[in-house]
């Protein structure tokens, strides 16, 4: 559903929308990534939770961070090329 809903903003980008477009483009991105985050901060359980997974993440293995660079250089070379 999302997919369908970005397609017009994806034709627009493509028909020479402009620096300012693709700028406010990402502007909403971004915020629409980062709400969820700060709405989670200012609750307790929101809190909570975030914790959990800053535990969890301290105890993953060194080499799983190799393994999520590889896949994003893998993802840049698929794009370019």
């Amino acid at each position: 559903m999302e997919i369908v809903a970005a397609l017009p903003l994806a034709a627009r980008a493509a028909a020479g929308g402009g620096v300012i477009f693709g700028a406010a483009t990402l502007l909403v991105f971004g915020l629409a990534l980062s709400s969820p985050l700060v709405l989670a901060v200012y609750t307790a359980r929101g809190r909570r939770g975030l914790e959990a997974l800053a535990r969890l993440a301290g105890r993953m293995p060194r080499w799983t961070g190799g393994v999520l660079v590889g896949l994003g250089g893998w993802t840049l070379w698929l794009a370019f090329s």
